[in-house]
């Protein structure tokens, strides 16, 4: 679901993220939770990882088959505070949020929100569909990408130590 890209594009580029949303079953992990691991994935990066302390990082977040469950969790309250979360109290560099194969109620939620983000997080927020594929290539490099997405960087399995 959570995985961290081992590889990066080149010495100054930010540490990538990833999350992928068909892995996810909203009856076993709540919205809540997938957040609450996210947030202790980047302390572990802020702490150990020097490359993301200095250059900090992308997130890439495939929606493929998110299960419609998930929208019924994230109520207004629980957005604002990830927001807030995410731009205010983290100490950390956020470069790019990337949204791969967005169905159309996240596009409705993040035009509704974008009122809370700061210029910096709409500006580097982008969506991404197999027609705009080679702009997110511009962004996060196939060298570093997984498998399953055309990368070089591994499968997903051998990336999360499931193979």
């Amino acid at each position: 679901l959570i995985m961290v890209l081992p590889k990066i594009a080149h010495p100054t580029a930010p540490r990538i993220i990833m999350i992928r949303a068909e892995r996810a079953d909203p009856d076993k992990v709540a919205a809540l939770t997938i957040v609450k691991v996210l947030s202790m994935v980047l302390e572990v990066l802020f702490l150990d990882d020097d490359n993301y302390t200095i250059a900090g990082h992308g997130v890439v977040i495939d929606l493929h088959n998110l299960p419609y469950k998930y929208a019924a969790q994230l109520t207004p309250d629980f957005i604002k505070k990830i927001i807030i979360g995410v731009q205010d109290a983290q100490p950390i560099r956020i470069k790019s949020m990337n949204y791969l194969n967005c169905p159309q109620f996240c596009l409705t939620i993040y035009n509704t929100f974008k009122l809370f983000l700061n210029d910096d997080i709409i500006e580097r927020t982008h969506f991404y569909n197999e027609n705009n594929m080679e702009d997110f290539y511009q962004t996060v490099p196939l060298s570093i990408l997984p498998n399953e997405y055309g990368g070089a960087g591994g499968s997903c399995d051998e990336i999360t130590g499931n193979s």
